[in-house]
């Protein structure tokens, strides 16, 4: 199937958990593409939310996926990334682990950002590279069965160690099963 974008508006509740990456072979037949508005209401900065979209791209392209980015006046098939300050979450009654926030029936991703500097911070990683881990992990809540894997972008709790040498990313089983929902998405 040849290059399809779709729309994609998510709302994502996870935590991110300790874990070691599989890498998945990008496959040999055509790429899809996913559109995503980014709604920087944590006010990202430019140079860190471009960072982060290329980790989390990284991430995607990995396995056959792009990603496109709109700031504004996105076509009418987009996924939404909302950046947000965890106050905005306060009355989903989230743990202090968690960073993102994913319900399927949304389709809107949000990240908490300030909980993702602070996180960031105190391990004494660049920012970018945890916010863009985040983002492609809560995009992998979308398309995944729920819950979490024992290793890779998908584990409960990120293994931080990895994000700066982008040793995270999905395992095949997850590609497979990311790609073959995005062409169903398309095929409608």
């Amino acid at each position: 199937m040849g290059t399809c974008t779709r729309q994609i508006s998510t709302l994502v509740v996870a935590a991110l958990w300790l874990g070691l990456a599989i890498p998945a072979q990008a496959p040999a037949h055509g790429t899809l593409t996913m559109a995503i508005l980014v709604d920087n209401r944590a006010g990202v900065t430019p140079a860190q939310l471009t960072a982060a979209e290329r980790i989390a791209g990284n991430i995607f392209r990995k396995i056959g996926v792009e990603i496109v980015w709109y700031q504004d006046t996105p076509p009418a098939s987009v996924l939404v990334l909302h950046l947000v300050s965890s106050s905005t979450l306060e009355k989903q009654g989230l743990g202090l682990d968690v960073l993102g926030l994913a319900v399927r029936r949304t389709r809107a991703v949000s990240v908490m950002y300030d909980r993702v500097t602070e996180l960031a911070e105190r391990r004494r990683i660049d920012v970018p590279d945890v916010l863009g881990s985040v983002i492609a992990h809560e995009i992998g809540h979308l398309y995944l069965p729920e819950g979490h894997s024992i290793a890779g972008i998908m584990q409960a709790r990120l293994n931080l160690e990895l994000v700066p040498q982008g040793g995270l990313g999905f395992n095949p089983a997850q590609a497979k099963s990311i790609r073959a929902r995005l062409q169903e998405e398309c095929a409608r």
